[in-house]
């Protein structure tokens, strides 16, 4: 358990919150979460992420006025597909998925846990491991 050791923010609803990493955290990590699609056809991408993760494309704000599950469902409803790609990097092309990436470095997380929506996690993981993880650089580590 993390316990006050670290922050952490799941999804694009940090850019609400512009000192949720703020630059003097007394050394705490901060931990982001980033959804994605993986799928070699981007119109496929997309047509999942919308079918899975709907709710990515509702503000966190309404989360605590949404008292059922099925009133989830109907918010959900109401997000178009064109929302959902605009949130999430859907498809093959590893700039997207790096720009993504770089939005939550830039916003000061120390790590970024990649979520794939998708269910086909091996393609997942050999897209990243070829095409994303080598294209990343670690912060130098002082000696």
């Amino acid at each position: 358990m993390l316990e006050n050791n670290s922050l952490i923010q799941h999804g694009m609803d940090f850019w609400s919150h512009p000192n949720l990493c703020p630059p003097h955290r007394d050394g705490k990590p901060c931990y982001g979460e980033l959804h994605v699609c993986f799928d070699q056809d981007e119109g496929r991408a997309r047509e999942i992420a919308h079918e899975v993760w709907p709710l990515m494309g509702l503000s966190g704000k309404l989360f605590p006025e949404i008292p059922l599950p099925s009133r989830f469902e109907k918010a959900a409803s109401l997000v178009t597909r064109e929302k959902i790609a605009s949130l999430i990097p859907c498809g093959p092309d590893p700039s997207e998925h790096l720009k993504a990436i770089q939005e939550y470095v830039d916003a000061g997380f120390d790590h970024v846990s990649i979520h794939q929506i998708e269910p086909n996690q091996e393609v997942f993981m050999d897209f990243y491991a070829r095409e994303i993880f080598p294209r990343l650089s670690r912060p130098s580590q002082a000696a």
